[in-house]
This record gives C-alpha cells, sequence and structure tokens, in this order.
C-alpha cells in the first residue's frame, strides 16, 4: 500500500470574479432596501398629512360653530362672519402648527342643507380642507403629487 497523498492548499482560480459579482449583487439589493426605506417614509408622511388636514378641517368647523356665525336680527337668519374667512384662517393656523401649508383656495365652507354662507340652527358646518401631497419618489411613481382631502362636519347651536 502506498502513501497518502497529503492535502495541498490552492488559492480558488476565480477569487477576482467573485468579488465583482458581490458588489453588483450589493447593488442591486442596495437599491431595492433604499426604495423600501424611502417608501416607508412616504407612507409615514402621507399618514401624517391626513391626519393635519383632517385636524384642520375639524378645527376650523369648531371655530365656525362657536364663533364663526353671526344672527341677523333684522332678517332672523345665521350667517357666516367674513364669508368663512374667519372659518378658513382657524383651519389654516391649525395646519401651519404641524408645517403644512393650506391656501385659501384649497378650503371650502358651507352651511349646509343649502350650501351657501346663510345658515340655520340646528344644519351642519362643513369644512374641507384640501392638500396636495408630493411623494419623496415621485421620479419612480410618475405622480406628482396626491390630493389629500378631508372634511368636517358640525351642528350649528
Amino acid at each position: 500500500m502506498g502513501r497518502a497523498k497529503e492535502a495541498q492548499y490552492l488559492p480558488p482560480r476565480h477569487s477576482f470574479n467573485l468579488r465583482g459579482q458581490e458588489l453588483v449583487e450589493f447593488a442591486f439589493v442596495f437599491l431595492v432596501l433604499v426604495l423600501f426605506i424611502f417608501g416607508a417614509v412616504d407612507l409615514g408622511r402621507v399618514f401624517y398629512t391626513v391626519i393635519v388636514v383632517s385636524n384642520a378641517a375639524r378645527e376650523g368647523a369648531r371655530y365656525g360653530i362657536v364663533y364663526g356665525t353671526e344672527y341677523d336680527h333684522l332678517t332672523d337668519t345665521l350667517f357666516l362672519t367674513n364669508s368663512g374667512q374667519d372659518i378658513k384662517d382657524a383651519a389654516k393656523q391649525e395646519a401651519a402648527g404641524a408645517q403644512i401649508s393650506i391656501q385659501n383656495d384649497d378650503i371650502v365652507v358651507v352651511c349646509l342643507p343649502g350650501g351657501g354662507v346663510i345658515c340655520q340652527q340646528g344644519q351642519p358646518l362643513r369644512v374641507t380642507v384640501t392638500h396636495n401631497f408630493t411623494p419623496l419618489l415621485t421620479f419612480i411613481l410618475g405622480q406628482p403629487s396626491l390630493a389629500i382631502r378631508r372634511a368636517a362636519e358640525m351642528m350649528i347651536p
């Protein structure tokens, strides 16, 4: 019987090629990971914006039923003060506290059921706030902004 051959260490012949492959795989995985992270951040920003816009509409409606209507004794009717501008200002101030900019054109104040500025006791006052949200991943989604619209109704006492 012969002697067993001793195992010899041979360096890998293709170590340079594997290193390049690892780098390419890392680049693909890193890109997907970054997209997931930005997607999660955008999703959080959307929820935050929805909450702020909802709160702005609610604050506008609350301000409207407490301070935003005046009673005219001559015609025996309620009407919105300054055509609802004070209500819009209250909604904008609520959103500005959360660093969300809302313009006057993005806020609609109406007395229901007629939909005008003349209100009736026991009828709802509706404040609708719209905000255009721009996601961080606009270049991938292809849609420049998302319209977030929330409304709040409160009864006029």
